[in-house]
């Protein structure tokens, strides 16, 4: 059964009503099995659901808490109906028969899956330089389309590493024996002897069943339409894909299946190259694709999941870039780039800070600080924002800085009021201190993927420059 829903659907309408799914009896069994725990739980257990981020389970910061983050909700409503409601996350996810798709809230068209916001999202957090989008004829291609996208932000970091290597058990048969001499072999071989010993050495070698696969999965990539556009993306990721063909000599096609089978018995388990282990079980999706990610084994959870908080951050910091903003971007996941706010070294994570004074490592004043939210905003839900609210306010205290932002997507058109509203005064001891909320809109006209693209960064890099101008006026008013 294929169900499709989008992400925070309890709040998709703009009068405030719900839109969680109606799930029919004979899924329940099946979602209520991922619903019932924790998206770290179930990535524990199940080697077929990749997330990206990989680290979506493991530290969140402001909208979600990793503790408690759940793919969705599943609520029994009446008679033979449930309601599943869901947050942040975006994707594919499935057990048996039964498969989820969870578009982004912002898809155009859900008859034909014309989900642009999430493909334009991924391609410019990626770096992705794709001009050609062909419109998925199915939500499996629109997840091949997304495995791929993930194909460099897996390689560049496992290749960091540096290229993975092991033992491999090498024959020899020259003068210089320094392993086990092959009895059986040297008799066949030696026979009568001319100086040469036949043995058996285990030696370091870089062409192995791991770089194997990755060979695989490259040589499978550039057969796609986008292939050169994901594997030549950046110098750093052709010096990347031209290592890897130099180092597999050995590469041979009609041994893919073989490579593969290597792969599944012997997954990377060394602790050092942990970003190879992550590369390896992308690549298995890729080649595998059909049995990976459309249940075939029973009672696993299978799919293909993004943390649209994530990426709506890392699209604010791509844009942030692009018209010259010079601007921090604490990488709050990765406990780096933070900033001290106790004595005892307790730290925080704004998503964006535009630096006024610093002092070592640390920031100590700002011009204003922003926070990304993926979540619905609107006034109507004053009470559900006040975590946001207190947590920008504290910032702001630390910063010593009178201008802060919340920057979310939206899907109104750039004369409703999350554009030109005024921002609200907190009162206090000081005066002058302001909290903004700004509204991208993402554009719901385009029928044609490119100018989505283009129309939704022109608004993004308008709307930047407005709330950024706008903050540096209010911040020289007496």
């Amino acid at each position: 059964m294929n169900l499709r829903t989008t992400d925070n659907n309890y709040r998709s309408n703009k009068d405030g009503t719900t839109n969680a799914l109606k799930v029919p009896r004979e899924a329940v069994d099946d979602l209520a099995v991922i619903a019932s725990r924790t998206i770290a739980e179930l990535r524990g257990d199940n080697p077929a659901l990749l997330a990206f981020p990989d680290d979506l389970d493991t530290y969140r910061s402001g909208e979600d808490k990793a503790e408690t983050l759940r793919l969705f909700s599943l609520r029994h409503q009446e008679a033979e109906t449930w309601a599943l409601a869901t947050g942040n996350v975006m994707g594919f996810v499935g057990r048996n028969d039964t498969q989820l798709t969870i578009a982004s809230r912002f898809a155009k068209d859900e008859d034909a899956k014309r989900d642009f916001f999430l493909h334009h999202m991924l391609r410019k957090v990626f770096r992705l330089n794709i001009v050609n989008f062909d419109v998925p004829k199915d939500d499996r291609d629109d997840l091949y389309d997304f495995l791929l996208y993930l194909f460099p932000p897996h390689l560049l970091p496992a290749m960091r590493q540096g290229l993975y290597k092991e033992y491999r058990l090498i024959e020899h048969n020259d003068a210089n024996v320094k392993g086990t001499i092959d009895v059986a072999r040297h008799l066949r071989r030696n026979i009568p002897f001319a100086g040469k010993i036949a043995y058996n050495a285990r030696e370091y070698r870089y062409d192995n069943a791991v770089t194997q696969l990755v060979r695989h999965a490259i040589e499978h990539i550039k057969a796609h339409p986008w292939g050169s556009c994901i594997l030549r993306n950046s110098s750093e990721m052709s010096d990347a894909v031209n290592q890897i063909e130099f180092h597999t000599p050995a590469y041979n096609r009609n041994e893919r299946r073989r490579v593969i089978n290597a792969n599944l018995t012997r997954p990377v388990r060394h602790p050092y190259f942990t970003e190879w282990r992550r590369l390896q079980q992308l690549c298995l999706r890729i080649l595998r694709y059909d049995r990976v990610t459309f249940g075939a084994d029973k009672d696993k959870v299978y799919g293909l999941i993004f943390d649209g908080a994530w990426l709506w951050e890392e699209y604010l910091n791509v844009m942030f870039r692009e018209i010259g903003i010079n601007i921090k971007h604490p990488l709050n996941k990765k406990r780096k780039g933070g900033d001290k706010i106790f004595a005892d070294g307790q730290k925080i994570y704004p998503d964006f800070i535009k630096v006024k004074e610093t002092k070592g490592n640390d920031v100590l004043t700002a011009h204003f600080v922003a926070d990304a939210k993926y979540k619905h905003i609107d006034r109507k839900g004053e009470e559900a924002m006040r975590e946001d609210y207190y947590q920008v306010i504290t910032y702001m205290y630390r910063y010593e800085c009178n201008q802060s932002c919340l920057l979310f997507p939206y899907d109104g058109d750039a004369t409703d009021w999350v554009n030109s509203k005024q921002p609200r005064e907190i009162l206090g001891n000081t005066t002058g201190r302001w909290l903004w909320e700004l509204g991208l809109p993402v554009p719901q006209e385009q029928s044609d993927f490119r100018q989505f693209a283009s129309a939704m960064d022109e608004k993004a890099i308008k709307g930047l420059r407005m709330i950024v101008g706008q903050m540096a006026i209010k911040e020289q008013q007496p």
